[in-house]
């Protein structure tokens, strides 16, 4: 756990720190939810997006911090479908009843990937190491997707 690590040295106070690494989730998850958003008309159709780097983030976000960064991964993905699912034709309340059920859907999948990658990856191997990789790429987000 590196970031929490370094993050400990910064701010000695556990409150603001679990504050501040929600605050990171969140616009991590939004800006890559801007910067990779989808075509109005896809979404008014229905589409998933095939590619969505937030999810990743937000997933690696969990596996490293646990459950304390959940709060922001739901309001970074609100933040993220919110303006896609208003410009799909959505008035605005129908678009936020839309997005937070998504939001809690994308929470949750990032819980199962954390889950998943401790269950296949006992031996506590770091993320970034080979098995790291292979149990993160396959079971965390292949297995959790589903």
């Amino acid at each position: 756990m590196i970031l929490p690590v370094r993050l400990n040295a910064l701010v000695p106070n556990p409150a603001v720190r679990t504050l501040l690494l929600n605050a990171g989730v969140a616009l991590g998850y939004l800006l890559l939810g801007m910067v990779f958003r989808l075509s109005v008309s896809e979404v008014a159709r229905g589409a998933v997006p095939t590619l969505w780097p937030a999810a990743g983030v937000a997933a690696v976000a969990v596996i490293l911090c646990g459950a304390r960064v959940l709060p922001g991964v739901i309001l970074g993905a609100v933040g993220a479908w919110l303006p896609l699912l208003s410009t799909a034709g959505l008035a605005a309340p129908a678009a936020l009843a839309a997005s937070v059920p998504v939001a809690g859907a994308i929470a949750l999948q990032c819980w199962l990937s954390r889950v998943l990658h401790f269950r296949f990856n006992p031996a506590g191997a770091e993320i970034g190491s080979a098995r790291g990789v292979v149990v993160f790429t396959f079971y965390a987000a292949e297995v959790a997707a589903l």
